[in-house]
């Protein structure tokens, strides 16, 4: 009921009545009504032809019979990557406004899929148990086999309330700047602002812009990962250029809050095979993490060290710490303290899962230690070093060894006459 009203919500901000996922069934092949929505619907051949339409085209608008068989209302259908189709049920939906939703349709397909998973979980639990009470000579064996089913249904229970939860937060993440953004640009439209609030709200609806692109480009990230869709540009790298870019760019973020942001850097730590864009957003988010968490007047420090065969960089902040509940989970998806949506920190929750991702991509490991709330996090980045150095920089080598009389005369002093000259034998 409440995935229910929250669908309605978000079917009418886009000028829709109503709205219906569809995903695929693995087990039939065909697209059937995401867990939570009306399973049964009247004129199944209709909804049939238009979701068949939509598959083929991407996009598809008819008539179909919702919520009962008298009543008609026109349906517009929007095909995701994945397959997965939204369908836009009534009214006179802005199709524009809606992309937001079209784009998130992979990570919900997914959601929904897993979903359906802990259904069917649920009733093998049921089957388990019956065939415990009915074979008592096989109890000590069915016990066991319970137990685990249990610990497994708990954990795919904990999976589901964290996706109810992070879908309730991504509608209000991605909700938030939207209304920032449209109010002020009503106020810009009716002329209603002088030059100062004019300047204001520009800046308001720049800064809201560029959150919302923030968050869609952390969704679509994990939703590369997910499909083994994300691709690294591997080349030599200097780690201490990338962090020194990096910490400028959360300079503001840090001066702004009055943190003091320490940067200690090994020049000589040598190069990493990797994508350096990547490799930037890695520390750009352990960093813009740590700003975050850190209250005013506090101290963010980042080491470039390398130990052995490794680079490690250390991120070390004096914020408000990681409770040890959390700590072991900090780097899972979705994943945060204080989901709910009156929470003080914004976010969703994905940028230590992607930092996790890319840095094993690079094949190095990360891990986060805290002493606990109030003392604050540390969190390092161990990446390989590079085995073999670049052909140019071998080449560059090289060139400093050649010898000074391989090019260009020498200089050869001849006197004018030999009569100064005395051989002695």
């Amino acid at each position: 009921m409440q995935r229910r009203e929250a669908a309605r919500r978000l079917a009418t901000s886009v000028g829709a009545e109503d709205l219906i996922i569809f995903v695929s069934d693995p087990e039939i092949g065909a697209l059937l009504p995401a867990p939570g929505f009306q399973q049964t619907l009247p004129s199944c051949r209709s909804w049939r032809a238009l979701l068949d339409g939509c598959v083929k085209a991407g996009r598809c608008t008819a008539e179909a019979a919702f919520p009962t068989a008298e009543t008609i209302k026109p349906v517009t259908a929007v095909r995701g990557e994945d397959g997965t189709v939204l369908a836009l049920i009534g009214g006179s939906p802005r199709l524009d406004e809606a992309a937001d939703i079209c784009l998130l349709l992979p990570l919900l397909g997914a959601a929904f899929r897993g979903e359906r998973a802990v259904i069917n979980a649920e009733g093998q639990t049921a089957v388990a148990r019956a065939a415990a009470a009915q074979a008592e000579a096989l109890a000590e064996t069915l016990d066991t086999t319970r137990s685990e089913l249990e610990r497994a249904l708990n954990v795919a229970e904990a999976a589901s309330r964290a996706k109810d939860e992070f879908l309730a937060m991504l509608s209000h993440e991605l909700r938030t700047p939207l209304t920032a953004i449209l109010g002020w640009a009503r106020m810009l439209s009716a002329r209603q602002l002088d030059e100062t609030n004019t300047a204001r709200a520009l800046e308001t609806i720049e800064r809201n812009a560029k959150a919302q692109s923030q968050l869609i480009e952390d969704i679509l990230d994990v939703s590369r990962v997910i499909t083994g869709k994300l691709r690294l540009e591997v080349q030599p790298v200097d780690l201490a250029a990338v962090i020194e870019s990096a910490a400028d760019g959360v300079l503001p973020a840090a001066d702004a809050k009055g943190i003091r942001l320490q940067r200690v850097l090994d020049s000589g730590a040598g190069l990493v095979s990797g994508d350096p864009a990547r490799l930037q957003q890695i520390v750009w988010n352990l960093l813009s993490n740590a700003i975050k968490f850190t209250p005013k007047g506090g101290r963010v420090q980042i080491r470039l060290e390398r130990i052995n065969s490794h680079v490690e960089i250390i991120v070390t902040d004096t914020g408000q710490g990681v409770s040890p509940d959390i700590l072991p989970f900090i780097f899972e998806r979705f994943r945060q303290a204080d989901s709910t949506t009156t929470r003080a920190h914004s976010g969703l929750g994905l940028g230590l899962a992607i930092v996790r991702h890319l840095v094993e991509m690079h094949g190095g490991t990360v891990e986060a230690e805290s002493g606990g709330a109030g003392q604050g996090a540390t969190f390092t980045v161990k990446l390989p070093l590079m085995v073999v150095r670049s052909l140019d920089i071998r080449r560059a080598r090289d060139a400093e060894r050649v010898h000074p009389t391989a090019s260009g005369d020498m200089p050869f002093n001849c006197p004018p006459e030999l009569t100064v000259i005395r051989l002695i034998d």
